[in-house]
């Protein structure tokens, strides 16, 4: 059985230890330190947060694990080579040389359940195909060509439903991934160089995305998708076009990203010479709005942090994990705790304030802050008639000269609006 261990009690350790052996000094957390869920795996391929983030999946090259979140106490575990999440609520398990897997439900119970797919003698390759979020439609990703098949799985057999295809596909053009949309109404396929989205009952090719990517970031929804290499970019893929580029600074050829369940927010891995960076991103704007932890390359965990390639935030926003294709670690950062810990800037009113959704004057007011009431902030900026305005943590906005200001508020970032 497998227990998270707080990185404390690790430092406490060292301490005793360096009395004895000089050792590097231990990492320095920027909010709080994590929790560690050790696995026992060589390495981690990625992670899923359940829908209630009341446990954390862990795929690993030899095995599937499923940990509670409140204990880290082991709740369920499949052995097995190659196996792999299909959209968030499925994973394929390890299949044989003809091709047969069992699909894994993830959460719909404590121990993972396993559902035998009959293929109806038709030649498909499972490990090569994603499943619904619902469960009930297959899509077949090809080895070449531009054909997509999809079966209807909801008996348990694999029944032909419809094969879709794009007639302005040029040679040699392959699609290499696929992912539905939430509700199982729509394909979204991703070629290398562009983004094709197919309606499944129509078979019509309702949006082309000219976004050049081997990897794909989506947000819950489908709506949104951070894609590209170092300069990645944000897209709005209901119209097909770029609506910003993510302000990051990384040495991270792919970098890793989860949506949060409300769309609003980005988590990253930031890996620069000399540092690495957990880092939370507002989707509205492509800045970073907080830094949950950072890391000297001078410390003794180096190696770990190093390595962090998959990461996730859970649906309820308490927590942001990370995982590590070196090591068979799992780091999670509880977000309200971090919080908690760190009191930051505080505003109080000094009479009745408006609060407004953006920092001006004649900006819509979303709220009041009564006189004497108490908001944190986290950012701060000029207006274009000089006016100071505080950003809330919830991202609305309040004039500065209407408040006061605890000695913290002065050092927050400049943030565009």
């Amino acid at each position: 059985m497998f227990r998270p261990v707080r990185l404390s009690r690790i430092v406490l350790f060292l301490l005793v230890i360096v009395l004895v052996f000089p050792l590097a000094a231990p990492p320095v957390f920027s909010q709080s330190d994590p929790i560690l869920i050790e696995t026992g795996a060589s390495s981690i391929e990625t992670i899923l947060f359940s829908p209630d983030s009341q446990s954390i999946a862990v795929f690993t090259p030899t095995g599937l694990f499923k940990y509670d979140m409140a204990t880290g106490a082991l709740l369920s575990q499949i052995d097995g080579e190659y196996i792999r999440p299909t959209g968030k609520n499925w994973a394929w398990g390890a299949s044989n040389d003809s091709g047969d897997a069992p699909l894994i439900d993830l959460w719909s119970s404590t121990e993972f359940t396993v559902r035998n797919l009959d293929r109806n003698g038709l030649n498909v390759y499972l490990s090569f195909t994603e499943v619904s979020e619902d469960g009930n439609l297959l899509v077949s990703v090809p080895f070449s060509g531009m054909s997509l098949p999809v079966y209807d799985i909801s008996s348990g057999v694999l029944t032909p439903l419809t094969i879709l295809e794009d007639l302005e596909a040029e040679s040699g053009d392959v699609v290499s991934d696929v992912t539905f949309t939430p509700d199982g109404t729509m394909i979204i396929g991703n070629t290398g160089d562009s983004l094709i989205g197919w309606d499944i009952q129509s078979g019509v090719v309702f949006k082309r995305v000219p976004v050049a990517s081997f990897d794909w970031f989506f947000s819950t929804d489908r709506r949104y998708l951070v894609a590209g290499m170092y300069k990645p970019e944000l897209w709005d893929v209901t119209v097909g076009s770029r609506v910003l580029t993510i302000n990051i600074n990384t040495d991270t050829y792919y970098p890793d990203f989860a949506f949060s369940s409300d769309n609003q927010t980005i988590a990253t891995i930031v890996e620069l010479d000399e540092t690495l960076d957990i880092q939370l991103i507002d989707a509205a704007t492509g800045a970073v709005t907080r830094t949950v932890a950072s890391y000297s390359t001078e410390t003794e965990y180096v190696e770990l942090f190093n390595s962090f390639r998959s990461i996730d935030l859970s649906p309820d926003g308490r927590y942001v994990a990370a995982s590590s294709i070196s090591f068979g670690t799992v780091v999670i950062w509880d977000l309200q705790a971090a919080a908690s810990a760190e009191p930051g800037c505080v505003l109080t009113a000094k009479r009745d304030t408006a609060v407004r959704g953006a920092p001006s004057a004649t900006a819509e007011q979303v709220k009041l802050l009564a006189a004497g009431e108490q908001a944190s902030a986290d950012g701060q900026t000029v207006d274009g008639s000089g006016f100071g305005w505080y950003r809330l943590n919830d991202l609305t906005w309040v004039r500065a000269e209407t408040v006061d200001a605890s000695a913290e508020c002065a050092a927050l970032p400049s943030v565009t609006p």
